[in-house]
């Protein structure tokens, strides 16, 4: 018995009635929707330069992050700008990781850490604002090491000069940067990348008003004195505008 030519089987790689390319079209469509989105944050202002000139001191926005500082929070820019004209080309600024892009952008200076480490990711706000941040921090961001986020966190961490004097010099940092209020906020990441309790050094719940009082403050630490601008043993207050403290490691005598 033979068979019909339509109970022959047919020579269709597709089972589910289109074209064979489609399902490898619609993944291909997918990933690239979310890396353009993921990427979209980092470079919508690459092709954008932006010049101001004030006082001599060229101020280049080149990443979305810096506009937004600057747009938002021109007092903090004045900071940026003092380092921009007050200190050496080849300074380096100890600060925590999140300013790093601004201090180089807009003071074009160096920094000790330029990013999270990976044992503090689930600190980073960006990587919980959106569904597809995961992909940037799983693929391509740039982790610093355990180490130097550890000891930059040691530093505000301390409650002795001298040993955040010894890490500033380790890493032949000149000053340190701190913004008020926002690295109260930031403080409890500190904490946690320096490998200690946060409930030891601030009050759990933050408020604005407990934050002016200084009410949530536990122990009297480096970084805390930098962020209400305090005197600090070992450091001058060379740039304070009551929003941003910048202070200069003295010279060993």
């Amino acid at each position: 018995m033979s068979l019909g030519p339509e109970l022959l089987p047919q020579n269709n790689p597709d089972l589910w009635g289109g074209p064979w390319y489609v399902f490898p079209l619609l993944i291909f469509l997918f990933l690239a929707i979310f890396f353009v989105l993921a990427f979209t944050e980092r470079r919508i202002f690459d092709s954008i330069l932006y010049k101001i000139r004030n006082a001599g001191t060229r101020i280049d926005f080149n990443n979305l992050r810096s506009v937004k500082r600057h747009i938002s929070e021109s007092e903090v820019a004045e900071g940026y700008k003092w380092l921009a004209n007050n200190t050496e080309g080849d300074a380096t600024v100890l600060a925590w990781w999140d300013y790093a892009a601004n201090i180089q952008t807009l003071s074009h200076r160096n920094v000790v850490i330029k990013g999270a480490s990976r044992n503090i990711k689930d600190t980073i706000e960006s990587m919980h604002k959106h569904s597809w941040s995961w992909i940037k921090y799983a693929l391509w961001y740039p982790f610093e090491s355990e180490k130097r986020v550890k000891e930059v966190a040691n530093f505000f961490v301390t409650e002795n000069e001298r040993e955040a004097m010894e890490i500033a010099r380790e890493y032949n940092a000149n000053y340190v940067l701190a913004q008020y209020p926002w690295d109260v906020y930031k403080f409890k990441a500190m904490v946690v990348a320096a490998g200690k309790n946060p409930d030891d050094y601030i009050a759990s719940k933050v408020s604005p008003q407990e934050i002016e009082n200084r009410t949530i403050i536990k122990r009297d630490t480096v970084g805390m004195k930098m962020i209400y601008g305090d005197e600090v043993e070992g450091f001058e207050k060379v740039f304070d505008n009551e929003m941003e403290r910048i202070y200069k490691l003295n010279k060993v005598v």
